[in-house]
């Protein structure tokens, strides 16, 4: 019913059609490639995705997945080495700071477990039916026997996967490498206790909001340090990457889902009479 609804609010409003050259799409669609890295997926799997995420406000948006640009690049250029010098600095930042790195995850590392045991002990309960209790036998005859058995209550379901998603637009460029760490403290926690967990980063480019991952639910402990090629630039449609983020969560199988974002909680993302993109609707400010 909701879907019928929006699609009738769709058609009802007056469309806004926007031709672009082929050519041009192809010239953004390369620099995005040189800027950020080859994406994962086929063209075919990125149009399935875009039509399927990129609705509403963000309907003149296009989602690009890539694992980025020190992991797979186009060529050898200026945002390749600006990212290989980031990279280099977080690692220099997290080789300074080991020793309270390692007392962060220790600390997180025992709060998620103990919170891990809890939802797994058994809560035994007074219940009418169950195993009898022996020593409320004497009500039985001399008063109202009430609730004279025990029983287990369900357990609480301890299967998580959790999304840890960054914010990458220029408004973090001060802290870069202060963001890197608390992903990659959250992630060596979530390791330590067997949480499968997805890492990735976002900011938005022209119409592109580019989902960079750094390491996927089933990836090995090692790939947690790969966080540290985190850069920043550009703008932030917050929205569309959460929704993005969102739908990753969706496809696990585990009941309890988390997402964690890190960020300034400011979206911006404005576009003006770029040549050869959609220019989409100014996306912030006010609600």
């Amino acid at each position: 019913e909701q879907q019928e609804k929006e699609d009738q609010e769709r058609r009802g409003k007056k469309r806004r059609v926007v031709v672009l050259d082929e050519e041009a799409v192809k010239k953004v669609y390369s620099y995005v490639e040189k800027s950020f890295g080859k994406s994962y997926l086929t063209e075919r799997e990125q149009k399935q995705i875009n039509h399927r995420l990129c609705r509403g406000a963000h309907c003149d948006c296009s989602l690009y997945y890539t694992e980025g640009i020190l992991a797979s690049p186009v060529m050898n250029n200026a945002q390749y080495v600006n990212a290989k010098k980031q990279a280099q600095n977080n690692r220099r930042l997290f080789l300074n700071s080991q020793n309270v790195m390692k007392r962060n995850v220790e600390t997180m590392t025992d709060f998620l477990r103990r919170s891990l045991n809890r939802r797994t002990e058994a809560d035994v309960v007074s219940s009418y039916y169950g195993t009898i209790q022996p020593r409320k036998l004497w009500r039985i005859g001399r008063t109202d026997p009430g609730r004279i058995f025990y029983r287990n209550t369900k357990q609480n379901s301890s299967q998580f996967a959790v999304q840890v998603l960054m914010d990458a637009s220029g408004s973090q460029r001060d802290r870069q490498g202060q963001v890197a760490l608390q992903a990659y403290i959250i992630s060596e926690a979530l390791s330590n206790v067997g949480i499968p967990h997805q890492i990735m980063s976002f900011c938005t480019f022209w119409d592109y909001t580019v989902m960079q991952r750094f390491r996927d639910y089933e990836d090995p402990r090692e790939k947690n340090k790969d966080v540290f090629r985190y850069i920043t630039s550009s703008n932030n449609r917050d929205g569309l990457a959460i929704r993005a983020a969102g739908d990753s969560l969706l496809g696990r199988e585990e009941e309890n889902r988390i997402l964690i974002v890190l960020s300034d909680g400011r979206p911006n993302d404005v576009i003006v009479n770029r040549p050869g993109s959609r220019n989409p609707k100014p996306y912030c400010g006010e609600y």
